[in-house]
């Protein structure tokens, strides 16, 4: 029976899911502080319908086995995911220069995601389609982004109503425009004169 490796740099397991064999093929992740993760695909089989018998219904046991090669499956189930640093090994482990070329894949694909999470960034409206994928790929290139933390790591921010320019929700004047936010303790601060200056209110953003 052949079988084939397949390495996986990933940081999670991967499931995918076909029609042949057992159904279900787990893709073992990197755990710790290993490499990659390891994964024996072995000759499994797939099962062809004959369809209806000649006199009457169709016969749920009338299927013929077809044989599929451990390379056909391994090429099957790792398709797509090169940039998740998932390919198939030469041999029983990958070598350096799989290695080598895997990590080139992931940070081609991680840079990709990086200039997607900025385009959605760009617009309040889609910045909830960045994903916690788009923050690994950021954090796996050492690049600092603001859209890398969640909204709950993120400091707070408000849109200042004059010149839509986001600021900090403590602010009195908006350091942009100069418009004053809060007309009591910019007076109290001393940051404008007693009555000066309009009164305008800060909105949160998004």
């Amino acid at each position: 029976m052949e079988t084939v490796t397949i390495a996986s740099m990933h940081r999670h397991d991967m499931t995918v899911y076909r029609s042949y064999g057992q159904g279900i093929f787990r893709i073992k992740g990197r755990s710790g502080d290993e490499l990659y993760g390891l994964t024996v695909v072995r000759d499994c089989f797939d099962k062809i319908d004959m369809g209806n018998g000649p006199s009457g219904p169709k016969n749920p046991n009338a299927t013929y086995p077809v044989p599929i090669r451990a390379i056909d499956v391994a090429k099957d189930v790792t398709q797509g995911y090169a940039g998740l640093g998932i390919f198939i090994c030469k041999g029983e482990k990958p070598t350096i220069e799989e290695l080598r070329e895997a990590s080139e894949a992931v940070k081609k694909e991680a840079s990709g995601k990086v200039m997607e999470a900025d385009v959605l960034w760009e617009k309040p409206g889609t910045r909830v389609e960045i994903t916690d994928f788009h923050r690994d790929c950021c954090k796996l290139l050492g690049l600092e982004r603001e859209w890398v933390y969640t909204q709950k790591e993120m400091k707070p921010v408000v849109e200042c109503p004059a010149c839509f320019t986001e600021i900090d929700p403590r602010a009195v004047v908006c350091p942009n425009c100069r418009a004053v936010l809060d007309r009591e303790r910019a007076e109290e601060f001393g940051l404008v004169a007693a009555g000066a200056g309009p009164i305008v209110s800060k909105k949160k953003n998004g």
